[in-house]
């Protein structure tokens, strides 16, 4: 399942704690840009388009679709978003310059693999190529990760869509870690409303997935002793559930606690609750990360 945002949902978060203007109207711009790419997107990437028994394999036996496939996009249509990419932000993103003038200092070969580099390393989160890259560019890593993910974004979230719709991805065994597209950690969760199942959500592909309630999103800790979940005054139905082991944490919000005709959509709550981050972090957790195989402990309850 996955979701798509509206320029009306992102304008409701105006004046919300910790949403400043220029955070909001850089929401807007990358909405905007992701949107446009769309139809494109659709129609010609992943190219060639994975094949039906694949995605099964990948699916039923709890792997990722970027451990079979190669997830980096033609080179045109990435340089092609890439170029909308800097029009679209250059004025309110100052590493849009910089990585403007960055680019523009290489040859066409050049070029054409550096960017592959720096869209790899980005998803990946490989911090050996990104610092060479930082090298080389004379960017920050943090800026050139940031970037180079929000350039993957709508790639990945053609993955996503593909994923979702397949036969096996509601058959998926639940206590499989990481997205079921790119492998990486969930950035939010959330307790649906009918029958309180937990529901994880990447950022990178737009994908959400069912998992076990009591186990750790991250390191799959299933002891009950060591997993709970931090609550704010004033903010629910929010909520941060957190692991004692690893020390992750992962904003969620309860369905049940919302009007009846609510729908939750993620790229706009994502936004939304990065204040909660700042008060898991202040308690000494961190934004999870996968951590491997399940540790001992009671059977999974979903």
């Amino acid at each position: 399942m996955s979701t798509r945002p509206t320029a009306n949902a992102l304008a409701s978060l105006d004046g919300k704690e910790g949403i400043s203007p220029e955070l909001l109207a850089l929401e807007s711009r990358l909405l905007d840009w992701r949107q446009s790419l769309t139809g494109e997107i659709r129609s010609c990437y992943p190219e060639p388009k994975p094949d039906p028994s694949i995605l099964t394999e990948v699916l039923e036996s709890g792997s990722t679709l970027v451990t079979v496939l190669d997830p980096l996009p033609q080179t045109t249509l990435l340089s092609k978003a890439l170029t909308q990419f800097l029009a679209a932000t250059q004025s309110i993103l100052p590493a849009a310059g910089d990585l403007s003038r960055w680019l523009a200092r290489m040859d066409c070969n050049q070029g054409e693999q550096k960017l592959a580099r720096w869209f790899t390393a980005s998803w990946k989160g490989d911090q050996g190529q990104l610092e060479a890259l930082a090298v080389d560019s004379g960017l920050e890593v943090g800026v050139l990760e940031w970037t180079g993910r929000q350039l993957a974004k709508p790639f990945f979230h053609r993955w996503g869509e593909i994923i979702a719709g397949h036969p096996a991805f509601e058959s998926r065994d639940p206590l499989s870690a990481g997205c079921p597209a790119c492998g990486g950690p969930p950035r939010m969760g959330r307790y649906e409303r009918e029958e309180g199942r937990r529901f994880l959500w990447c950022d990178l592909c737009n994908l959400q997935w069912v998992f076990p309630r009591l186990t750790c999103a991250f390191c799959l800790n299933r002891d009950q002793v060591k997993l709970g979940f931090l609550t704010i005054e004033g903010a629910d139905p929010y909520r941060i559930d957190v692991c004692e082991v690893c020390r992750g944490y992962l904003r969620a919000l309860d369905e049940r606690k919302l009007p009846e005709d609510s729908r939750v959509d993620f790229l706009i709550e994502d936004v939304g609750t990065l204040h909660l981050c700042i008060l898991a972090e202040k308690e000494d957790f961190r934004q999870g990360s996968m951590t491997g195989s399940a540790p001992a402990g009671p059977s999974p309850v979903n």
